[in-house]
């Protein structure tokens, strides 16, 4: 069992005993605060730009592909992501509007913090979720599952599995896919505030308790700035790749000289 899951199970039995405390079933609680094991800090995971396209590559179906880009290209939470509807796109000022969540089942519900929020959209991403929003009804899912339906944890979770033995990229859940847009937020240049907004943290100390940095960039420069930090990295890795094949090639070709 896990440090956390000590944890969790330690804090309700102290509460029980609490409980039996003022129902005077004990005169005292034994567990004192120092007992409970201590939360530890979460390794974060942040995938680099060629798993990021190993993913994106590997998507069985449009849908599913469209799903993995908004989860990392805004940082939604994935019941976020999932609860979209056409109505909380707005193409103009390239914004979704976070109003809602659902649940495993796929049922409705209010956001993790009961807050709506807007997130920024922009590049190729806009202007694919426009053209899957066009001609259809306000109160439709913006990124449905294959059938039109809200994508259930269920059927999700075998979209996953089965990109994950693809890619060979394991050891991280859909949700932790919020540190990889994060991430790469982070490295186009957005600030600490503008992560939080985007990310739906409730105070940008927390943003930075999480990831530890501050950039120097607004709200509207992220969309355009992350997908030019993907080119640059897809850019540089052809470079490396080229020239790693073109030095393989003069080594091989040495060696039928010396022999």
């Amino acid at each position: 069992v896990s440090a956390s899951a000590q944890r969790k199970a330690g804090l309700l039995i102290h509460s029980m005993l609490d409980l039996a405390v003022e129902l005077k079933v004990v005169h005292a609680n034994p567990m004192r605060a120092g007992d409970l094991p201590p939360q530890g800090k979460s390794e974060r995971r942040y995938l680099r730009v060629d798993e990021v396209d190993a993913l994106l590559g590997a998507a069985p179906t449009v849908e599913s592909r469209l799903l993995l880009r908004v989860l990392l290209m805004t940082g939604l939470r994935p019941g976020e992501a999932k609860a979209l509807k056409v109505k909380d796109l707005d193409s103009v000022r390239g914004r979704l509007m976070v109003r809602r969540a659902v649940d495993d089942l796929g049922r409705v519900g209010p956001t993790k913090t009961g807050r709506h929020r807007e997130v920024p959209i922009g590049g190729e991403l806009l202007a694919d979720l426009a053209t899957a929003a066009e001609g259809r009804p306000d109160d439709a899912w913006l990124v449905p599952d294959e059938r039109g339906m809200v994508w259930t944890t269920a059927r999700w979770r075998v979209v996953w599995g089965n990109l994950q033995i693809w890619t060979g990229i394991d050891g991280i859940d859909t949700y932790e896919l919020r540190h990889t847009a994060a991430s790469l937020a982070i490295a186009a240049g957005a600030d600490v505030k503008t992560v939080q907004r985007m990310l739906g943290h409730a105070s940008a100390a927390m943003t930075l308790d999480i990831y530890g940095h501050l950039w120097e960039e607004g709200l509207d420069a992220i969309p355009g700035a992350m997908e030019a930090h993907l080119a640059r990295e897809r850019q540089r890795i052809a470079a490396v790749n080229k020239e790693k094949a073109q030095q393989d090639a003069k080594q091989r070709r040495a060696r039928f000289r010396v022999l």
